[in-house]
């Protein structure tokens, strides 16, 4: 029973080669619609190793699976030998692939003398040994790289394709073959050129295979386009587009394309998710619902499986948005065939057994850093990165967002005070995005910014980054790998920063630094003080007049910095906005991110909750605390330590820190994505205090009950003029929100 299947049939390569399969399929299948994409960003592949190949086809297909192509012309040698077997094994959609026609030399040869013309990876590949020996076993075969020819025919340069056939004609010659195989579809391009240049040779081409063999599986799978409705064709690249659409007019494509442009830069009509399934493993993280908020608004079906138990608030959100939603772990049930594809957080294994059972499906899975690779590039992305402070100075870009006015989405790591209700998601138009950019596991080398943020590169993440320098070169190849370069806005004041600025001055970056410290910086705030209900400051902007007596209700000189950070962005993009604000010479309403320095009761005494869970940003909210004490207060402070392996590295950090309070108690680690396998715990960081010379640090064991911090709230008499500060991620969800049932009581 045939089918009518509207769905695009994907051609690839690494650059302009597979332009002439496209261009047969366009002519032989005249009703499909096609989509070509050109990996020219990637170019050549040729000369790069096996493992880089698989790497980059995989990437592609991926892409061309998610605008939901029905079948795959792998229109490149290269990445057919390489990799052909592995996506069939991989993808539950067919594939095409394209090798040198030995065989058809072998039948037509007449004095048994063939020559292959390749780059020198295909030819080097054991798969080209094996179609010589199965097929023209007994001629007499060889090889010829010609890997200058290929970037010559991809630059669209005829003075070098004349120089390389000049190079190529006396090696052609002193062969004697009378046959001679193109293996690199990029060669096909100047078909023309080879019968001119040798009129007695017979040159061979895959191209007439490669269409047949399309058809017949269009067929067999029953996948023909038989609508009737005219056919579109879009041609996509990863790099530029000079030569893409000079080849377009040499082979009288052009007036045949839809859409010719950067697969980044597609219509915003083409969503790649609208009427998916997609199921999102690990959905009740603050990146993933944010993902998946994200999704359901732009006409995908979502569904999402997590351990949503102590999340009962952000579970209604999703479900109220029409998600569809399993809180109650994982399970293989939840993964059915009709899901189009699966999107994982980075703390989800690949044991889990939705993961595995996807696989099982032949379900694309994208991690959380390819989908945000994806989305960023449908936008003009304004990405926040450093070791600190992301999601709230993202949360300070969506207020100025919504003040001025500026049409953006913002996707924000923590749920913000907004207007309507608590959310990490916060859209008001499509032009523009917020987002943070994570450095761990080196996710964020996938995004595409036009704009980046850079507050903080501290250490972290050892079993990523064991260096300081290693994680200095992950921010610095995560700014530079953008092209163009990004407007980049930068902290001077964070020692991380300030070691790259001059590298990134030299490269001709546009750089906006920020300081508290240094009068030189584009953005200085100065005569800083401590208020009640957060700091007010003087702003000097360069070659602008100063503004005085700015109020920012957020505690915090770190989250000063953070505020100078996000108003240098938004007023460098958006001049407008800053006309606006030198003439109200004030600041906006601001959105808050829930703990950060998030004050939740001030009376009989003061709690205030804190996300912080890395030394830096754990004597940011101790100090901080410390700073607004009333006179004779005192600060009580309960950490979560959040990963072994973070415990381990920083606890003599901790300790210090710590005992900076008048009372200090460590909770047990929350794992996240570890298993403990040094038998780590709390307990190194009392031991460490008490080493220092420290015994007001302790111990206290979960989980935790609200008569122990009543009884601990009673044993040191707490009074009006105390502050109690929570601070960590993970498993110190519950105490914040006892000690303030123990107020009320």
């Amino acid at each position: 029973m045939q089918v009518n299947c509207r769905r695009p049939i994907g051609v690839f390569d690494s650059g302009v080669g597979g332009l002439g399969i496209f261009q047969r399929l366009v002519e032989d299948l005249p009703q499909e619609n096609i989509i070509y994409y050109a990996d020219n960003g990637n170019s050549p592949y040729g000369n790069k190793s096996l493992s880089e190949i698989r790497s980059l086809t995989i990437a592609v297909v991926k892409k061309l699976i998610m605008m939901d192509c029905k079948l795959i012309v792998v229109a490149c040698n290269t990445a057919t030998i390489s990799s052909i077997e592995y996506l069939r094994a991989s993808f539950d959609v067919p594939f095409v692939g394209v090798v040198p026609a030995i065989k058809v030399a072998n039948q037509i040869t007449k004095n048994g003398r063939i020559g292959v013309l390749g780059t020198e990876r295909t030819l080097q590949d054991s798969y080209v040994d094996w179609l010589t020996k199965s097929f023209a076993a007994t001629q007499d075969v060889c090889y010829i790289p010609a890997q200058r020819l290929v970037s010559a025919i991809e630059d669209y340069c005829a003075q070098d394709i004349d120089e390389q056939m000049d190079v190529l004609t006396p090696l052609l010659e002193e062969s004697k073959i009378d046959s001679l195989v193109l293996g690199c579809t990029h060669y096909t391009l100047i078909y023309e050129t080879w019968l001119r240049r040798f009129p007695r040779l017979n040159v061979i081409d895959s191209n007439d295979a490669v269409v047949r063999q399309t058809k017949r599986l269009l067929g067999q799978h029953q996948i023909e386009n038989l609508s009737g409705e005219p056919a579109w064709r879009s041609v996509l690249h990863s790099g530029t587009d000079a030569s893409i659409k000079r080849w377009l007019d040499k082979l009288m494509l052009t007036h045949k394309i839809n859409f010719c442009g950067d697969y980044h830069l597609m219509p915003r009509g083409f969503e790649f998710w609208r009427n998916k399934k997609i199921h999102i493993i690990g959905i009740l993280g603050s990146g993933m619902s944010a993902l998946a908020q994200y999704l359901q608004a732009r006409g995908a079906s979502v569904s999402g499986s997590d351990h949503g138990v102590q999340n009962k608030e952000l579970s209604r959100k999703l479900i109220d948005q029409q998600i569809k939603l399993y809180p109650s772990g994982h399970s293989a049930e939840y993964i059915t065939s009709e899901i189009t594809w699966v999107v994982a957080s980075s703390a989800i294994n690949e044991q889990n057994i939705e993961l595995v059972t996807a696989k099982e499906y032949g379900i694309p899975i994208l991690r959380r850093t390819e989908l945000l690779s994806l989305i960023t590039r449908k936008h003009d992305t304004l990405a926040v990165c450093g070791s600190h402070g992301k999601t709230t100075i993202s949360s300070y870009l969506a207020s100025l967002g919504h003040a001025y006015d500026i049409p953006c989405t913002s996707l924000i790591g923590a749920q913000v005070t907004l207007p309507q209700e608590d959310n990490n998601y916060f859209s008001t138009g499509e032009d523009h995005l917020f987002l943070e950019a994570d450095e761990y596991a080196r996710t964020f080398l996938g995004i595409k910014a036009q704009t980046v943020i850079v507050s903080s590169i501290d250490d972290d993440h050892k079993e990523v980054y064991p260096t300081q320098e290693d994680i200095q070169q992950a921010f610095m190849t995560f700014v530079v790998s953008q092209s163009p370069y990004p407007l980049l806005i930068a902290n001077s004041d964070d020692p991380g920063v300030k070691r790259l600025l001059p590298v990134w001055h030299a490269l001709g970056i546009q750089v906006v630094t920020v300081s508290l410290h240094d009068k030189q910086a584009h953005y200085y705030a100065n005569q800083i003080l401590n208020t009640a209900i957060g700091t007010s400051f003087s702003l000097h902007i360069q070659d602008h007049a100063p503004i005085h007596d700015l109020v920012f209700n957020h505690w915090g000189r770190h989250n000063l910095s953070n505020l100078l950070l996000a108003l240098a962005a938004f007023f460098t993009k958006w001049p407008n906005a800053l006309a606006q604000f030198e003439k109200s010479k004030t600041l906006p309403s601001f959105f808050f991110p829930r703990r950060r320095l998030e004050i939740l009761q001030e009376s009989p005494f003061c709690i205030v909750d804190d996300f912080g869970h890395h030394p830096t940003e754990v004597e940011a909210a101790v100090d901080t605390a410390l700073a607004h004490l009333p006179q004779g207060g005192r600060l009580m402070v309960f950490f979560g330590p959040h990963l072994f392996s973070r415990t381990k590295f920083f606890c003599r950090q901790f300790a210090t820190i710590l005992a900076k309070a008048d009372y200090a108690y460590v909770l047990d680690i929350y794992p996240s994505r570890e298993v403990n396998t040094e038998n780590i715990s709390s307990q190194l960081i009392i031991e460490q205090a008490k080493r220092q010379g420290h015994h007001n640090v302790f111990y206290l064991p979960s989980p935790i009950e609200g008569k122990v911090l009543r009884d601990i709230i009673k044993q040191h008499n707490i009074q009006n003029q105390d502050i109690i500060l929570t601070v960590g991620a993970g498993g110190l969800w519950d105490v914040p929100h006892l000690l303030c049932q123990i107020k009320r009581d």
